[in-house]
Order: structure tokens, then sequence, then C-alpha cells
């Protein structure tokens, strides 16, 4: 009996698109847990003070995540989290990452645990989303559709230094869909994520700007402006809502950070940072060490007038808005505060790197 291997070609191709996709997730994901632990018990802005709303401004405007796990743990029965609670406050592998030294319950341990799975989720999702966004924009040969995904995702941690929250995987999640969305002109799903991009961040208010890049020259004046209208309409009433539902909430001084920002980025070693984010005492270029730099920029800029222009426009226009909010509101180099330009500098850099080893016809 003679086995037609080419008929199974395709299962194998997409069991392996995903069996990859599903360890970069958990990759990035057990980086992000082992720097962070959802930010311990911190009275600004740690785990519990985000699930109770009652962190620090801006944090407690960051409420999708908060809401959705409530909601959540609100429909499990009693019942089963009292069943679970030996498992959930004792024999649970994800309790290594706990950093919290009060106010722990086995319903708390549940939230900590549906944030965890849901954030595995969000990556999961990024990464097929940036599969097909590389489809509609370049159509490339399998082996770069199907990789360049993965290996962006696997340098993401580069991205988390100081910091990371609960919310930054949902946040490039939103971007990266909001642009597939926008591209295939899938307005009812479209408008269905961005609000819930702004109630994750206050950032998704930006998809906004992805429109000029991708749209102005291909509809007309009034149907572009009836979109910008439209979000502009859904987005700056969402956001005062949910400054006067927080107006109570703590707000520290000092949000602006630019002395220190201009401090670090004036200093000639900060060019020379390294930091140990995926293994002990095996460092990685941090986000502003010149290796870093130099590869951004190359991504970006190699053969730049050959690449698409609505990319090009997608990459100037999110700098142009990013650049100077994280000169005043980011923390160093700490680059995730840049989510918002993190995939048009995906899109050239696939370019880049399919010019490098076969050329684009």
């Amino acid at each position: 009996m003679t086995i037609n291997i080419d008929k199974y070609s395709n299962l194998f191709r997409y069991t392996f698109i995903a069996l990859v996709y599903i360890i970069v997730s958990l990759i990035v994901l057990n980086t992000f847990m082992d720097l962070n632990g959802f930010r311990g018990d911190s009275e600004r802005f740690g785990f519990n003070r985000m699930m109770t709303y009652s962190a620090e401004r801006p944090f407690a405007y960051r409420i999708l995540t908060p809401v959705i796990i409530n909601n959540l743990v609100s429909i499990i029965p009693e019942s089963v989290i009292s069943s679970l609670e030996k498992d959930l406050l004792e024999d649970s592998e994800l309790l290594r990452y706990v950093k919290v030294t009060e106010n722990w319950d086995a319903e708390n341990s549940a939230r900590y645990h549906l944030t965890y799975f849901y954030l595995f989720l969000c990556l999961l999702i990024t990464v097929f989303a940036l599969r097909k966004l590389t489809k509609l924009v370049y159509n490339p040969p399998a082996a770069v559709l199907d990789l360049a995904p993965a290996l962006a995702m696997i340098l993401l941690p580069m991205s988390f230094i100081h910091g990371g929250y609960m919310y930054d995987f949902p946040e490039l999640m939103f971007f990266v869909i909001s642009l597939v969305l926008i591209m295939q002109s899938r307005w009812w799903l479209f408008y269905l994520i961005f609000p819930l991009a702004i109630l994750n961040k206050e950032m998704g208010f930006f998809i906004i700007f992805f429109f000029p890049a991708l749209k102005y020259k291909e509809m007309s004046k009034a149907v572009f402006w009836r979109h910008i209208t439209t979000q502009l309409l859904i987005g700056i009433p969402i956001i005062i809502i949910i400054r006067i539902m927080f107006a109570d909430n703590p707000d520290p001084t000092g949000h602006m950070l630019i002395l220190t920002n201009l401090g670090f980025w004036i200093n000639p070693l900060s060019y020379f940072k390294f930091y140990e984010i995926y293994a002990p005492l095996l460092g990685v270029p941090r986000g502003g060490n010149i290796v870093s730099l130099f590869l951004v920029a190359f991504a970006a800029l190699y053969k730049w007038k050959e690449k698409p222009i609505e990319i090009r426009r997608l990459f100037l226009i999110s700098a142009i808005v990013m650049l100077p909010l994280f000169l005043f509101l980011g923390n160093r180099d700490e680059l995730r505060g840049l989510a918002l330009i993190f995939p048009a500098i995906y899109l050239l850099g696939v370019h880049t790197l399919h010019q490098l080893y076969s050329g684009f016809k």
C-alpha cells in the first residue's frame, strides 16, 4: 500500500506553525512572568489593586483586563473554586510567579490564573494576526509568511525592561488586529475592537492614526472623514467617562519623566547596556543598546523607497505620534511604550529580511 505523503503536507505545515506559535507565546509569557509576576503586591499598580479598580491613575484607567477577569470569576460557582482551593493556593506551578504577601485567597488565585491564560491567548492571537497582516501586505513565500511572526515575537521581551503590565499584550494584539481589519475594510469588527482597545489602555485611541496611513489615498474624502469622525465620537467619550469614573483614585505627581529620559539618552554609557531577560548571567542588548538601535534602524530603512508606501506612512505617522510621548512619559529605553510603532517596524523588517535573503520580485 502506497501512502501519498503530499496529501499530508498542508496538515504538517499548519500543525508545525501552530506548535511553533504556541511555544513562542509560552516563551514570551514566561519571560514576562519571571520579570513581573503581574507587579506583585504593589500599592500603586499591583495585581490586587488593578483587580479591585483601586490602582493609581493612569493605571486605573486600563480596565479591560480586570473587567474580563472579574466577570469570568463571578460566573464560576463558589463550590468549584472551593474544590480547587488546594491547587490554587498550594500546588499550582503558577504560584512560583506570585509576589504577593497579603490579601491572597483562592478567589484571588483564580483571578491570577485566568489572567495568565488570558495573556497567553492574547499572545497567540497576536502572532497569528501578524501572519495574516504579513500575507495582506506582501503575500511572501511560505517560509517568510510562517516564520517571520514567530521571529518577531521571540524578540518582544527585549522591549520589557523596567516593567510590563497585564494590559501590554492585549494592547499589541489590538493594534495588529486593527491593522488587519482596516486593510480588509471589515468595519463592523473594527468598530467592535476599537473601543475595547481604548478600554484596555488609552493609547488604543491612537489607532485612529492608522487610517491616514492606510486609507487616505484609497477612500473618498467624504468616507475617510466619516470614519475619522466616527472614531472620535467613540473614543473621546470613552476616555472622558473613564477619567470621571476614576477621578478619586490616587494621582501621583511626577508623571513626566523627560529629565530622566534626556539624562539617559545623552549618556554614552546608555548605548552599551545589556540585561538578563532570557536567562540568568547571559545578557542581551537592551532597547537603547547601540546593537538594538542599529538593527531596528536598518530593518526599517533598508531600501526605504522600495517598501510599500502605505507601510512607510504607517511607520512615519506612528513615530511622529509616539516618539515625543515616549520622551515625556516613557521610562528610559523601555521600548514597550512604543507598541503603536511595533507593527510598522515588523512590516518594514519583513521586507528588509526578504530583500537580504532572496529579494522581492
